[in-house]
């Protein structure tokens, strides 16, 4: 029994030289303060770590640097100048073409010119000039019921205002009415009271609100019947003009809105609806034209109704284009009929001479 727990003593010390020295002899530990090769960032980790108070430390670790959980294996777990943090990589810079400061970017007219002679000019369709140009016979149907308070419906008046900044305000450019309603509907002016922007702004300055219900469809129906006439001052038999109404409302309709509305699209009115604040979608989409996306707006608040402004001048500008567009094609096409019978005529002509009966 000696002998074996002697020799069991013996392997154990062997076991033990042959995990703690090396092979050039036995090396004492350095700890990382007196190595000059660690980073100093780990050295003032190590130096200025402190262990918790009250808190049990597992297998003491970071109380000496270079004693881990698995023992005082220096060989195999002591800290060496090559561990060293992961390196982290410059992100990658897509860089864009630079030009020289002393160069100048040649137009790519001028590239693809070969001649001195310079082309005729063609004739853009600008936007904003034709966005100014197209008369329109627009009539605002704005709600002033109760829930719209005294500070709200003021940003109404300056949506408004805006808006008639944008257009070109004339006898024969765009004219420019307001149904204002409640539980009553009151024709603020109609299509020919103003023909000066100035005149025009002031007028809209003017209006107070009603503070009652929200009669919708009396309203629609109301500028359908005595706005959009040619009494009203709006010319109907111009098709080149078109009939707009925006309606501006936070509620939702006390009466039937969706004949109403349909019944005015039929007549030739292009319906926009702007709903703010707890406005009711399936109302606004049954009073706006098609596509609903383009006619149908939605601002959580009157405070920023004022940003549809833009939108509605987009959308206005589009539609002119559009229809200039339309324009040209129906030109051309006529143009490209006559020509044909031009020259069925000519040859027509020709036959009859060759046949010596001219």
């Amino acid at each position: 029994m000696t002998i074996l727990i002697g020799a069991l003593i013996f392997c154990m010390s062997f076991f033990e030289v042959q995990g703690t020295y090396r092979y050039g002899g036995y090396q004492p530990p350095q700890h990382h303060a007196d190595n000059p090769t660690v980073p100093q960032t780990f050295q003032r980790r190590f130096q200025q770590q402190q262990p918790f108070q009250g808190v049990r430390q597992p297998a003491q670790l970071f109380q000496n640097p270079n004693q881990r959980a698995h023992g005082n294996n220096y060989r195999f777990y002591g800290y060496q100048y090559y561990h060293q943090p992961p390196r982290k990589w410059q992100p990658v810079r897509h860089l864009r073409p630079t030009t020289h400061p002393r160069e100048q970017l040649v137009p790519h007219e001028q590239l693809l010119s070969t001649t001195s002679v310079s082309p005729s000019p063609i004739t853009s369709v600008g936007t904003e000039t034709h966005c100014r140009s197209r008369p329109l016979d627009l009539v605002f149907i704005i709600d002033s019921s109760r829930s719209v308070r005294h500070a709200e419906f003021e940003k109404v008046k300056i949506f408004l205002a805006n808006m008639v900044d944008t257009l070109e305000v004339g006898a024969d450019a765009t004219r420019v009415a307001v149904v204002n309603y409640a539980s009553t509907v009151k024709i603020e002016f109609l299509l020919k009271t103003y023909f000066d922007k100035t005149a025009l702004k002031a007028a809209l300055a003017r209006i107070e609100s009603l503070a009652a219900g929200t009669m919708t469809g009396l309203a629609i129906k109301t500028a359908m019947e005595e706005v959009f006439t040619e009494e009203s001052g709006a010319r109907l038999n111009d098709n080149n003009i078109a009939k707009v109404a925006i309606i501006v409302t936070d509620g939702r309709p006390q009466d039937q809105v969706e004949d109403i509305a349909a019944a005015a699209q039929a007549s030739g009115i292009e319906m926009y609806a702007v709903g703010v604040d707890r406005a009711d979608m399936k109302s606004l989409r049954l009073m706006a034209s098609s596509p609903l996306d383009e006619h149908v707006f939605y601002v959580e608040t009157y405070g920023v109704i004022e940003k549809l402004t833009s939108k509605f001048s987009e959308t206005l500008c589009e539609n002119a284009n559009e229809m200039i567009a339309n324009k040209l094609r129906q030109d051309a096409c006529m143009c490209e009929a006559q020509i044909a019978f031009q020259l069925k005529m000519q040859t027509f002509i020709m036959q009859l001479t060759a046949k010596h009966i001219l």
